[in-house]
């Protein structure tokens, strides 16, 4: 089931309600958003001040396409924007741009149905920036709504234990309650947004599936589609498989405010320590530690779950995962 939200300005600083409304919208200014003075932007690279809104979506959507109006009030249509960026922030509160893009002028009339600019591809999304490039010659810049269209399907099957077997790349896992699944297909990434497949096979109620996995990718997931063509995804799971866990243990595990690690075959180095959670986000890092054989870390303000401590240096990366209370 695919969800239109609707955001409809309300305020100066951005603040927006999301209600359902028809395409068409009013010709009052009153019910647009407009900036007549610039200020810095959220997003560290667009250096300077401009004319921005940004969207707290609140939670992290799989979006769609988007679909603006323009300010549409008759004796003001030059404010509207004409050119813009779109910039958006994942779940790991990382800035991304999706692409510049144009806008027609409005065309100050009750049946103005607005104009699809973008499509995020199913992207995950947190936030969304909009940025001025340029509008028709006014003074000012306005919008009057924007529409996400949001992927808010429920996984149709339950995945059960994804995996990675180190011995032989294979990606295996069991799956429950499969009766509307067409197939699965593997997919891997570096970075979270960017997602290639690398093998699929059909549904076939047989319970427990593997892939052959490439061992270069850092994440995977599984990408289910339906016998309706519909598209829902796994969580993410974290590659551990081009580091090593020997010579490693971390104390106390689980833990609380601190744990220690213990290494037996390193000394006299220099290398980064990195927490990772559960979907492969780097949330923690200590640069440039001098290595020894015991290593105090202070996790003390990381939420309760379950973690990765990668240890990075010129000799061999290491793994070891460790639970947070």
């Amino acid at each position: 089931m695919k969800i239109l939200y609707t955001i409809f300005f309300m305020l100066f600083t951005g603040i927006m309600m999301g209600q359902e409304m028809p395409m068409r919208h009013s010709t009052l200014g009153s019910e647009a958003w407009v900036s007549c003075t610039t200020s810095a932007n959220p997003n560290p690279a667009r250096a300077g001040n401009s004319h921005w809104v940004n969207f707290n979506l609140g939670n992290i959507y799989a979006l769609r396409k988007v679909t603006l109006w323009n300010f549409n009030q008759p004796d003001s249509l030059n404010m509207g924007f004409q050119s813009f960026y779109i910039d958006y922030k994942n779940e790991n509160d990382q800035w991304f741009n999706l692409g510049s893009f144009n806008l027609n002028m409005a065309p100050g009339s009750s049946f103005y149905e607005g104009q699809e600019v973008a499509d995020f591809m199913n992207k995950s999304v947190k936030e969304v920036l909009i940025t001025g490039i340029s509008n028709f010659g006014g003074s000012c810049y306005g919008l009057s709504e924007v529409r996400f269209d949001i992927n808010n399907s429920a996984l149709a099957v339950t995945i059960i234990d994804p995996r990675l077997d180190c011995r032989n790349s294979n990606f295996k896992w069991e799956a429950k309650s499969e009766e509307n699944i067409d197939k699965y297909v593997l997919q891997g990434s570096d970075d979270l947004i960017e997602w290639a497949d690398i093998d699929q096979t059909k549904a076939s109620k047989s319970k427990n599936y593997q892939l052959k996995a490439s061992k270069k990718f850092t994440y995977y997931r599984l990408r289910v589609v339906e016998n309706d063509g519909l598209e829902t995804y796994s969580k993410v799971l974290f590659n551990q498989c081009n580091f090593s866990s020997e010579d490693i243990i971390a104390m106390p595990n689980p833990a609380t405010e601190s744990t220690s690690l213990k290494i037996s075959d390193l000394s006299n180095l220099t290398g980064n320590v990195s927490v990772f959670n559960e979907v492969g986000a780097m949330v923690k890092s200590f640069p440039r530690l001098s290595l020894s054989k015991e290593i105090s870390l202070n996790i003390s303000e990381l939420p309760s779950g379950q973690y990765y401590i990668v240890l990075e240096h010129s000799e061999k990366n290491k793994v070891v995962p460790i639970s947070k209370l």
